[in-house]
């Protein structure tokens, strides 16, 4: 099963943007953070890759890196302004997971913080040609922080 990097990523938003808002907001997002290098001590690091509403065009995209030490989280605010939040894993106090059905590929990720913030990933965070694919990162994420 291949998964999408985000050199992958970059590249087929670059295709794409050109007759959709959606992959300009991908692409801007994704130069702004190779730009940026705020986090290329995260992408040089072993970490898993996980693009929040990909192919889901009505949604704003926000992409995770998952590393031993941190959760990070870019995407871009309502003014096309990068936002970066970083969170570390020794701050998790409850990672669950629910609504598991492996016949209809559905699962959810929920991960709890000290101070209540919460991280919902589920294999709907995509369209249904890559439910399968997210079902099978979610499980490999969850035995990744856990």
């Amino acid at each position: 099963m291949d998964w999408i990097n985000i050199e992958k990523l970059r590249k087929y938003s670059a295709q794409e943007s050109y007759k959709n808002q959606f992959y300009i907001r991908v692409e801007r997002l994704i130069e702004y953070l190779q730009e940026s290098t705020l986090i290329n001590n995260i992408l040089e690091e072993e970490h898993l890759f996980y693009p929040k509403y990909l192919w889901q065009e009505d949604n704003d995209l926000e992409l995770y890196f998952f590393t031993k030490e941190h959760i990070v989280l870019c995407s871009l605010d309502s003014n096309q302004k990068l936002f970066i939040i970083k969170r570390f894993t020794r701050d998790i106090s409850k990672i669950e997971i629910t609504n598991y059905d492996a016949n209809h590929r559905d699962i959810q990720l929920i991960i709890t913080f000290v101070n209540k913030d919460e991280i919902i990933l589920q294999s709907n965070d995509t369209n249904e040609h890559w439910k399968f694919k997210y079902f099978k990162k979610i499980q490999e994420l969850y035995n990744f922080i856990n």
